[in-house]
């Protein structure tokens, strides 16, 4: 069963650690250059997912046994390494949805590798069904990537808090679906960028964050693709989540934009928290409904 206690640790020690780890490397450059501070703040979120995933004694099977296995030792390194690549040779923002594209069906080949969702001898699902999962998921994480990275262009801690609020939900969702450990990796990353947030705010760093975005939006859709397809999460409730982030655009709906600004980002994030909450309180419904009577646990609703 889940301990509260523990996932309180963890969140706290990979705050505490992704922020002190920004602050460290920030706080004592002034200007911060642009290259600094966004290898600062990806530097944070690694410290604390490696603080988090200790404290949670979350230890991936080497080698990788399954899809969450794989997105912990293999997707979450690999895009940290990336973004601090990009960081340090530069990169355009012109003509990104095909480098997107192809990284999402990567991603997503890594994810299901040997699984039942892929054509081959483990499969059960024709070659062309495999080709459409993977060209919508693809074309839904594009999609979504490129929304977000041009919000937050605007916006960049806003959209950082939206994706850490996101996560740390689906993490919720993916639990009370009956998938323990998929919902716990939820929690070491949400935490970390939330340390980052905080720590880039103290050091001035908030205009340095987009790589770790990027980092988030990656993670948030691996968590919810494994919890759909390996921890018995609905698809409209991957979809819907995944696109929650998006309801900070309506900060710029022209009726809107006379608000200040913290008012402003404040009422986006309470819309992404509302629409997050609601969904977990429906899977917390489905969940006492159709779970918690074959697990002996005494039912919420009447």
């Amino acid at each position: 069963m889940p301990d509260p206690v523990l996932y309180g640790k963890a969140m706290l020690s990979s705050t505490l650690a992704s922020a002190t780890i920004v602050w460290l490397l920030c706080a004592w450059q002034k200007p911060l250059s642009d290259v600094r501070g966004k290898l600062a703040c990806l530097a944070g979120c690694a410290g604390g997912l490696l603080a988090g995933h200790g404290t949670l004694k979350l230890y991936p099977a080497f080698p990788p046994a399954n899809g969450l296995d794989r997105f912990l030792t293999i997707v979450l390194p690999s895009i940290l390494a990336v973004q601090a690549i990009a960081v340090l040779v530069g990169s355009s923002r012109k003509n990104r949805w095909l480098p997107h594209g192809f990284l999402a069906i990567v991603v997503i080949q890594v994810l299901l590798y040997r699984s039942v969702y892929l054509g081959g001898p483990h499969s059960d699902w024709s070659p062309w069904r495999s080709t459409l999962l993977l060209t919508i998921s693809a074309v839904l994480w594009t999609a979504i990537w490129n929304l977000l990275t041009a919000l937050a262009r605007r916006s960049q801690s806003t959209v950082l808090l939206s994706l850490a609020m996101t996560i740390l939900g689906s993490g919720g969702v993916i639990l009370l679906a009956g998938y323990l450990k998929g919902g716990s990796a939820a929690i070491p990353l949400a935490a970390s960028l939330f340390g980052v947030s905080a720590g880039a705010m103290f050091c001035g760093a908030r205009s340095h964050l987009h790589p770790t975005i990027h980092v988030g939006i990656t993670g948030l859709f691996c968590l919810l693709f494994i919890g759909r397809f390996f921890g018995g999460v609905s698809t409209n409730t991957s979809v819907l989540l995944f696109a929650s982030p998006l309801i900070c655009w309506t900060g710029h709906i022209p009726s809107l934009r006379t608000l200040p600004p913290q008012k402003l980002q404040v009422m986006q994030l309470l819309l992404v928290t509302l629409v997050v909450a609601v969904v977990l309180l429906v899977a917390k419904h489905s969940f006492d409904r159709e779970m918690a009577p074959l697990l002996g646990i005494p039912s919420s609703t009447t």
